[in-house]
């Protein structure tokens, strides 16, 4: 996940976003291009609602699991939008971060908001490859959904 991670984060720094990279290694059992549309589209939220903020996203294996966060230093969210997290409803981040659940939950996954003053983070949880020995196949960008 990390390589994927650092693929995606070059992507975004082309776009003008600064994304600095944390953590160590681990395979989820994802689709790749799920994992990838649903970290753009919080990248993409972070860059929207925090345009000055830098973003940082951790990848970690805890247990069986793959956690990516992905945390900015903006104004964080207002309780009523943190109350609709993930809904269809208009709002931060409203239909992007309900597709960005739906992605992830596709892959046996979660999505969760951590709201807190000076920012939000947002932990995308993922069961890990059975097998993490074995590298992923990691998809030319050409072939990845286009944002």
């Amino acid at each position: 996940m990390t390589a994927l991670v650092h693929a995606l984060a070059g992507r975004r720094a082309d776009a003008g976003q600064e994304v600095r990279v944390r953590g160590g290694a681990g395979y989820a059992h994802a689709r790749a291009r799920d994992v990838v549309e649903a970290l753009e589209r919080l990248l993409v939220n972070a860059h929207t609602y925090a345009p000055r903020s830098p973003v940082t996203v951790h990848v970690v294996a805890i247990g069986g699991r793959i956690e990516i966060s992905v945390a900015d230093r903006g104004p964080g969210m207002s309780a009523a939008a943190a109350g609709a997290f993930g809904s269809a409803q208009v709002g931060r981040g409203g239909l992007g971060l309900h597709v960005a659940r739906a992605l992830v939950a596709r892959n046996g996954g979660d999505l969760e908001l951590r709201n807190r003053i000076g920012g939000t983070t947002f932990v995308l949880s993922l069961p890990a490859s059975e097998d993490q020995r074995t590298a992923p196949v990691v998809p030319r960008w050409e072939t990845v959904h286009q944002f």
